[in-house]
């Protein structure tokens, strides 16, 4: 087994979880790299939550059929376009402009759908809406940097301390307008 991530940190806390397993490996390397340089047959590739970040899906994932052995299998989770939307309106709302999401760009459904049935013979897509609720704001934001969904908003300055108010107003508003707190 080959583990791989480009954060070290998060290798780090799976050679934590596996040290008395020999058979697997860790190599921190960005897949898409990984996958154009190897060239050895792979039985299985598993991805949770990281193809959405490929500069290329199609291309790479095509990598990743040609690797596969005759009865191998690729099992991925991947967001959505849908993923983050509620922070996105709330961040656009309050900043009374259109704020883009990186996650806008995921792929949906029926891209999916076209990419993997272009290079795989047995596909199957099932779409989940997964509902999280929070406790406040901060604890919301805590989770989607534990989880590097947050993506890179280059040259916005999207959440200073003012706006962390105005954007906890604003969920507390539109998604909780009848509670009472005591």
């Amino acid at each position: 087994i080959t583990a791989i991530d480009f954060a070290d940190n998060m290798l780090g806390q799976a050679r934590q979880k596996f040290t008395n397993q020999p058979t697997v490996t860790f190599q921190c390397a960005d897949a898409e790299f990984f996958l154009q340089e190897r060239r050895e047959s792979l039985d299985l590739v598993t991805s949770n939550a990281t193809m959405h970040w490929f500069d290329n899906l199609e291309n790479t994932t095509g990598l990743i059929a040609d690797s596969l052995t005759d009865n191998g299998a690729l099992i991925c989770s991947i967001f959505g376009p849908e993923t983050m939307r509620e922070m996105q309106i709330g961040l656009s709302a309050i900043h009374d402009k259109e704020v883009v999401m990186p996650s806008s760009f995921f792929p949906s459904h029926q891209e999916l759908q076209k990419i993997f049935s272009g290079l795989f013979t047995d596909t199957e897509i099932k779409e989940l809406q997964l509902v999280r609720r929070y406790a406040n704001l901060i604890d919301l934001l805590r989770n989607i940097s534990k989880t590097g969904t947050a993506g890179w908003h280059p040259g916005q300055n999207l959440l200073s301390r003012h706006h962390l108010k105005e954007l906890e107003n604003w969920f507390i508003k539109t998604y909780f307008p009848i509670c009472n707190y005591f």
